[in-house]
This record gives structure tokens, sequence and C-alpha cells, in this order.
């Protein structure tokens, strides 16, 4: 899906009118109007949203163009790609009050900020001049992940010391039809990529880091996770 949030007291260009669904993630309660083609956000939430909910990308590019008023923590604006919830979303936004432009990935309403692409792991967005008070224009081109060529050694030998052995197997992406035949999912580190069909359970495990962060960590944070989906099984 996508949309357009503000965090900040500001205006946002937008088409169409009228189709738009309003909503927070975190405390608080957005205060949307609607004008027209343009929306004003006059804050009230951590974090605002507005997404079109009948829209659905896959792949492609979301843009929005808006200008940050006024607000003391934050004076910005963006958009929103691949939401499926108010905890659980992609979003970049600029901002005024601190000159850069930050992608986040939002997960059980957790907000993560994304290094930018060629920069070193914790890289806190890209510093850039946004001014208050002025019309600026942001986009985000997306596309799904595309698998590797293999499974990383180091994964595969981990596996392999717990007993999995994968036997040749390679990454593929997630399908519609692996999705509709599922009864319950487990992702981390990953979006789908591909629409739920309702009833469907969903985990996102946000709380374990990527391999490249370190293996041993992951596999740890892997097998609590395990560990407590077993016992959750196990209850009558």
């Amino acid at each position: 899906m996508t949309g357009f949030p503000l965090v900040a007291v500001g205006i946002v260009a937008a088409q169409p009118p009228g189709r738009w669904l309003f909503g927070a993630t975190g405390r608080g309660t957005a205060r949307w109007t609607e004008d027209g083609a343009g929306l004003t956000y006059r804050g009230g939430a951590a974090f605002g949203w507005a997404v079109l909910p009948e829209t659905f990308l896959r792949d492609g590019f979301v843009q929005a163009r808006f200008k940050p008023i006024a607000g003391r923590e934050d004076q910005a604006g963006g958009v929103v790609w691949r939401w499926r919830d108010a905890d659980n979303y992609y979003v970049a936004r600029a901002n005024a009050l601190e000159d850069n432009v930050v992608a986040y990935k939002v997960v059980a309403g957790r907000r993560t900020a994304l290094a930018p692409v060629g920069t070193p792991a914790g890289t806190y967005g890209v510093k850039t001049k946004v001014a208050g008070g002025a019309w600026h224009t942001l986009r985000a081109d997306f596309a799904g992940t595309e698998p590797g060529a293999d499974i990383a050694p180091k994964v595969a030998a981990a596996l392999r010391a717990d007993g999995v052995d994968l036997g040749g197997k390679k990454p593929r992406r997630v399908t519609r039809e692996d999705v509709a035949r599922a009864d319950h999912i487990v992702a981390f580190g990953c979006d789908l990529g591909v629409p739920v069909p309702a009833g469907v359970r969903v985990d996102q495990w946000a709380d374990v880091p990527a391999v490249s962060d370190g293996l041993p960590a992951a596999r740890a944070a892997i097998h609590a996770h395990l560990e407590g989906l077993l016992e959750e099984w196990r209850r009558p």
C-alpha cells in the first residue's frame, strides 16, 4: 500500500481525495484534515500517517510534495510503503529540524533506522538542507528483496551444526501460493513482498539481528523464539 505521513504540523499534496485512511503509530491520536487534493496534519500523535488502503504496489515508487510548517520535536514529511497495519510498514521522512532524510522499518510498532546504501551499518540517514515553510518533494523507490544465488556459507554451516542439512537448496522469493498454503508465517529481517490472506498468522521477530551484525547473536535470538513457539504449540 502507498501513502504519505507527516510527523509534525504540515501540509501534503496528494491524490486522489476521499480515499485516505488516517491513523497513528504509538501514543496519541493523529489530527488530519482533508481539503481537495491536499492533506494537513496538525499533530496529536507520536507518528501520524495517511495511507491509501485500496492500493497495493509490490514494486514501484511513492512520492509526496510537502511543506513543514511547525513543530517542537519534528517538522517533517515523507512517504510510507509496504504498509500492512499501523505497526508494520516502511517510511522515509525529511526533517527540517534535523536537516536530514532518514528511512525506517517499523515492525510491531518499533521503528529502526535503515542505513543508506553504501554507508556503514548504523549510519543515520543522509544530511541535507530541509527548509521549514518551503515545499519539498520526497520519493522512495522500492522493489522486493532479490534472493542471493546461494545460502551464506556461515548460515549453512550453522544449520548443519543444528542438524539441518539444506541439501543444495537455493534461496527463492516467497510467492502468493506459499502464503496461501500457510497457517503461520515467521519473518525476520525481510518483508514478504506479497499480500497475506486473512486468517494467516504472521510473526515478525524484529529483535533478530542481521547475520552481518553477528551470526551467534542472530542464532541465539532465533533459538529463543523457536523455544517459545514450541512451548506455545505444546499447550492444549
